[in-house]
């Protein structure tokens, strides 16, 4: 049995109105054609819906019956088309981001405050978290978008170069290394060394370049999973750290020197990444128009030089100087 929208709406017009003439009016159809859809609507269900008489139409027991069926039908379905109109025009829906905890609050906080004052009533969820696990997060439709830096190009994944980015050291202040305003990879053979977590992009972009620049394995003497952390392991003088320039820009430091680390000099891409295959919610277009457009995204290193959308996700890093990194 098909029965049809317009069979419905005739039907639930005709219950409330019990006049074929306002049920007509209200459906903007003529008498006929609601007295044919109704009639084609009692031969498919094999019953008489309504009681007619010259001055009357009324519901039949089984119309009676019939009749909290067919509102909650066409309610659910007119509730459904309106939320779809609401998804379409952000007067609802959810925005999920995925990004590791210091590019959310050095990047992203100015942008997401835009996309809020333009869309207040579309819920953003921030999936904060190490970078290595970002990328299934997005396969698997978790999150509707990454910004992060990609230790390794996927290619269902498509990517705008937001910033590059480039690694520094930093040392407690009062140590013999904070009065230098730059210096090699090498010197960290004599100091011991803060490391990220394995989980973080950063580790093996540290790992690869100290490797290449030193030809010694890369053992660092702590490690800790965010970089709040190891600034302030660094700060409490237990050793000294790599970290992305983006990564301490937002941090309430006091007690740590910048230093520059040279042969080679290391930038890398922070980009902002889709899934090449899966269709771009709403929310998503619109938060993806501001961040490459209209927001002033903070900008601790430098502006990426190329434009528009790259097919890959991104290199993990890139080098200049003497020696590249493998």
């Amino acid at each position: 049995m098909n029965l049809t929208l317009r069979q419905l709406r005739a039907f639930v017009a005709l219950a409330q109105a019990r006049s074929f003439t306002a049920a007509a009016r209200r459906l903007a159809t003529t008498q006929s054609g609601l007295s044919a859809a109704i009639a084609s609507l009692e031969a498919a269900v094999g019953l008489r819906l309504f009681e007619r008489s010259t001055r009357r139409v009324a519901l039949s027991v089984a119309g009676e019956e019939f009749f909290p069926a067919a509102q909650r039908i066409l309610g659910d379905l007119d509730a459904s088309v309106q939320d779809l109109a609401a998804l379409a025009t952000l007067r609802r829906g959810t925005l999920s981001i995925g990004c590791p905890p210091a590019i959310g609050s050095a990047l992203l906080l100015e942008p997401i405050a835009q996309f809020r004052r333009q869309y207040p009533r579309v819920r953003v969820v921030m999936h904060d978290s190490a970078s290595g696990l970002l990328a299934s997060r997005l396969r698997s439709g978790e999150v509707d978008l990454v910004v992060g830096a990609m230790p390794r190009p996927e290619p269902e994944l498509e990517s705008w170069p937001l910033l590059e980015d480039r690694l520094i050291l930093i040392a407690p202040r009062g140590d013999p290394l904070a009065r230098h305003r730059s210096r090699p990879w090498r010197v960290l053979l004599e100091q011991p060394v803060i490391a990220p977590s394995r989980d973080s992009s950063t580790r093996a972009l540290i790992e690869a370049t100290f490797e290449s620049a030193t030809g010694e394995r890369f053992q660092p003497a702590l490690e800790a999973a965010y970089w709040l952390t190891i600034v302030s392991m660094v700060e409490a003088g237990l050793g000294v750290a790599v970290v992305p320039e983006y990564a301490v820009s937002q941090l309430p430091i006091r007690r740590v020197q910048r230093i520059g680390l040279t042969q080679p000099s290391v930038t890398r891409r922070i980009d902002l990444l889709t899934h090449r295959s899966r269709e771009r919610s709403p929310a998503a277009r619109a938060f993806i128009d501001i961040l490459l457009g209209t927001s002033r995204i903070g900008n601790p290193g430098r502006r990426a030089r190329s434009r528009g959308v790259r097919a890959a996700a991104g290199e993990g890093g890139r080098t200049s100087g003497r020696e590249p990194a493998s």
